[in-house]
């Protein structure tokens, strides 16, 4: 299963420019008026990865499969989207099964005059806003069946409270992803189960010209940290070029990577992501993606779930260790491969054969 990470902003502020970079693709058709993109586009996406490429020189295996990043490019959001305007129960609706989303906001002026006159951080807000209001819509539904189902058992008075306090700070606009922080496990699993759009990881993609690249993102009034300064236009004219001119395109921008990359990184880090590797002698080594603290029964049930039920034990080395030898047999005979029981957690760079019934 990939991970799906959606694409998501006001209409005209460059998403499919951006998705069609990512894509590498002209799979989204781009126009300078709202809703060109009305069913989502998705693109399966390579994660790049060097160590892969290691690991197949290493073990003299003829295939190499990729971990992969589902991009999808969702119809662009209105103000009063949560009420149905422009696209919008189709635009929430998408929302809701993505893993992360990218909020992109445009930071120059678009030929649409009503869209010149908002900011990037009011951009930013209306669609935080929507996302909100749809929220309470859901919460208030919920709060009514909860408040008649707590007439009969008072063991669900304090998840009825937790509702209204959640609501009260939607209110107020305040960051539900920081109030979910605070609660206990029990509180946690009970606001999970609300499907709640406010507490969609996300992170913020900046779109610029290319002549503003290298600008800090405080310029626009966000924190640098959490944001992602790129031009889409430029990202997808990149790739035109081969790869050695696109380095040097992007050194004279003062970049080092092309966007694909920090995106990606991002969403692993974004999602406390790992990757961790599994192999079959001569024939194929293979990336995926696990979510930090894993278990091997859970890295296992990636592979197959007849891997998890049936696991005896799995041999485990680290690539690090690995590519001090020049081989497998080598590195087994210095005692680098490892046997691991159930509870064993996988690690970033792990190399994993599972021994199963």
């Amino acid at each position: 299963m990939s991970l799906k990470v959606g694409i998501v902003g006001l209409a005209n502020v460059g998403k499919s420019t951006l998705f069609n970079a990512l894509a590498e693709s002209e799979q989204a058709e781009i126009g300078d008026y709202p809703f060109t993109t009305i069913d989502p586009n998705i693109a399966m996406v390579e994660v790049p990865d060097k160590n892969l490429d290691k690991l197949q020189k290493f073990l003299a295996v003829a295939k190499k499969i990729p971990a992969v990043v589902e991009f999808v490019d969702i119809a662009g959001l209105i103000k009063g989207a949560h009420k149905g305007e422009g696209l919008g129960n189709q635009f929430l609706d998408h929302i809701r099964r993505m893993n992360a989303l990218i909020i992109i906001v445009r930071a120059f002026e678009s030929k649409i005059a009503s869209f010149e006159k908002i900011s990037p951080k009011d951009q930013l807000e209306i669609i935080l806003e929507e996302l909100r209001q749809k929220d309470r819509e859901t919460l208030i539904r919920k709060e009514e069946e909860l408040r008649h189902a707590a007439l009969g058992d008072r063991k669900l008075e304090p998840y009825l409270a937790l509702l209204e306090k959640i609501i009260q700070d939607l209110d107020k606009g305040k960051n539900l992803q920081e109030f979910y922080k605070t609660k206990d496990k029990d509180e946690k699993k009970f606001i999970k189960s609300l499907f709640l759009l406010s507490l969609k990881p996300h992170f913020l993609v900046i779109n610029v010209l290319e002549s503003d690249v290298i600008n800090d993102a405080k310029k626009y009034g966000f924190n640098d940290k959490t944001a992602i300064i790129i031009s889409a236009k430029t990202e997808k004219e990149l790739n035109d070029l081969s790869e050695m001119d696109q380095k040097e395109y992007l050194a004279t921008l003062g970049l080092e990577e092309k966007a694909l990359k920090r995106i990606i990184k991002k969403s692993y880090q974004l999602l406390d992501l790992i990757t961790f590797y599994t192999y079959k002698p001569r024939d194929l080594v293979q990336a995926w993606s696990l979510k930090a603290g894993a278990s091997i029964l859970r890295a296992a049930s990636k592979i197959h779930t007849d891997f998890a039920k049936g696991f005896i034990k799995a041999e485990v080395a680290s690539i690090k260790d690995l590519l001090e030898f020049k081989s497998l047999d080598e590195a087994i005979h210095h005692g680098k491969i490892r046997a691991k029981g159930k509870d064993y957690e996988v690690k970033a760079g792990d190399l994993i054969y599972i021994h199963h019934r």
